[in-house]
């Protein structure tokens, strides 16, 4: 199953959803895909996550601003890269942070690894910052 607001959806619902889908399924894989923009909207649902022993997975792809932008010409869009694996550790998550392309895959591994000991697993990558997802079309609506 997937879980995503639409391409007309509110940013920020990636962490609450993941913590709702696994509530009502524990026994089901829970992985989330966030932004760093929107994840910072709701980065305190790990605390939910921790305190209540929902084991779910989180990656960040952190390009370091709100939307790609290659010219980086859109006023108040850049965020800085936020080390937010430092927070969820702190939160009580085993907290990854990778910097290349090939750390990735291990680092999910070690992630997933304690998930299913039963941990919240996150995994901050640092991104290009013109790195950005596309949005899926559910209807004949353009956006």
């Amino acid at each position: 199953h997937r879980l995503n607001s639409g391409p007309f959806g509110t940013m920020g619902v990636g962490l609450p959803f993941a913590v709702g889908a696994k509530a009502a399924k524990p026994n089901t894989q829970v992985i989330c895909l966030h932004g760093d923009g929107s994840f910072g909207q709701n980065a305190m649902e790990l605390d939910t996550a921790v305190r209540h022993k929902l084991p779910l997975l989180c990656v960040i792809s952190l390009n370091g601003g709100w939307t790609a932008d290659p010219e980086r010409n859109k006023p108040g869009r850049d965020l800085g890269y936020t080390r937010y694996d430092k927070m969820a550790e702190a939160l009580g998550c085993y907290a990854e942070y990778v910097e290349e392309p090939d750390g990735i895959r291990p680092a999910l591994q070690r992630a997933w690894k304690k998930v299913e000991e039963g941990m919240v697993g996150f995994v901050n990558v640092k991104t290009d910052y013109r790195a950005r997802a596309t949005t899926v079309r559910f209807s004949s609506r353009e956006t």
